[in-house]
């Protein structure tokens, strides 16, 4: 049974399935785009230049904002990838949803929570590094912008799920829809 019946309240799942599938493209093209540039903005402030360290405290200081540098950027490595794989799997959702098969969609479902996962764990470092470098505003609005995005991307899964769900149900409830080598199987003789 699905856990819901409706997207958003008021559209069809099939419907919501194509939109959201539109708008992961979408948003995982703007990801992608914003990790490579958050890499090169890290990568020029690095080539930029440190000031002159003045005593033990400030050389720490730095030495741990550079771990949460190194840290943050292969989290921005590893979504740059996740990201691919998102955008390859919202096509499969859009022609899962359109053609109601239920193999296509579970790619999405897979690789959005790798996806929530690492904007939660960049979200913590890329804002604890700004709060560690005194841009704490900075910090305070990644982490709360990050928060929002993690709690809608979780109902948007939420939505696709049930779109799984109710594919997988109408299924199992109408032998017309059965996959060729299932038929074949059902009236194969008793050896």
């Amino acid at each position: 049974m699905a856990v819901m019946r409706k997207c958003c309240f008021c559209w069809d799942l099939k419907v919501g399935g194509i939109v959201l599938g539109v708008f992961s493209v979408l948003f995982s093209l703007a990801s992608i785009v914003y990790c490579i540039w958050m890499i090169v903005e890290m990568e020029l402030q690095n080539w930029r230049g440190r000031p002159v360290v003045q005593n033990y405290y400030q050389k720490r200081l730095e030495d741990e904002i550079i771990l949460y540098r190194l840290i943050s950027e292969i989290l921005l490595g590893i979504g740059i990838f996740v990201n691919i794989a998102i955008f390859i799997s919202s096509i499969c959702l859009i022609v899962g949803a359109r053609t109601e098969k239920k193999s296509r969609i579970l790619p999405y479902l897979i690789f959005q929570w790798l996806g929530i996962i690492g904007t939660a764990l960049y979200c913590f470092f890329h804002g604890s590094t700004a709060v560690k470098e005194g841009r704490s505003q900075q910090g305070t609005i990644t982490i709360v912008v990050g928060s929002v995005y993690i709690v809608l991307a979780f109902y948007f899964w939420f939505c696709v799920l049930a779109l799984y769900q109710t594919i997988r149900d109408n299924q199992r409830h109408n032998p017309r829809v059965q996959h060729p080598q299932d038929r074949h199987a059902a009236y194969s003789p008793v050896q």
